[in-house]
């Protein structure tokens, strides 16, 4: 199986990456040191800013699992949080908002990393409270009415697609 290749914004950049196999579930990550951690049945993978040298990872697992991944300068990896979305309902998607807005003078930990579908539409979005012991915290709510829908894209500017055929966005 492919691997996930995510690059980390370090100087310089592309120093260390990460690399996720979901054949042997390991998440390892390529740096002076090889290190490695078992994080079995993880379905997406991506990235989000933090406030040190090293971005979080994230992975989604098949149960909707979060799972906050912490690199660090030893180099290590450690699970800092594995948390679902507090949902009364399983999402269709959780995905990763597309970061345009993070770029602006706000906090980035004001911004909206993730949104949550619904089978109905319904667009929730969320960010990472304070603590990432704490788990997920809700930003807005947009119930759209649209069903049936395969793909589905959103910026943390809250632009976003949803779309009944299977065209990239």
């Amino acid at each position: 199986m492919r691997p996930f290749v995510l690059d980390f914004l370090i100087s310089p950049p592309g120093y260390a990456f990460a690399t996720y196999s979901k054949s042997d579930g390991l998440v390892k990550l390529h740096s002076s040191t090889l290190q490695t951690l078992r994080v079995p049945n993880i379905e997406s993978l991506f990235t989000m800013p933090s406030s040190n040298r090293y971005e979080f990872i994230l992975g989604i697992t098949a149960d909707f699992t979060i799972v906050q991944i912490q690199p660090t300068d030893a180099p290590s990896l450690t699970i800092i949080g594995r948390h679902r979305l507090p949902l009364a309902y399983t999402p269709r998607f959780i995905l990763p908002v597309d970061p345009m807005a993070w770029g602006s003078p706000r906090n980035w930990a004001e911004r909206d990393v993730l949104l949550s579908i619904s089978e109905g539409g319904e667009i929730t979005f969320w960010v990472p409270e304070a603590n990432a012991g704490k788990g997920w915290r809700c930003t807005r709510i947009v119930r759209t009415g649209r069903s049936g829908f395969r793909k589905v894209r959103c910026s943390s500017a809250k632009k976003t697609a949803l779309s009944r055929f299977n065209y990239t966005l």
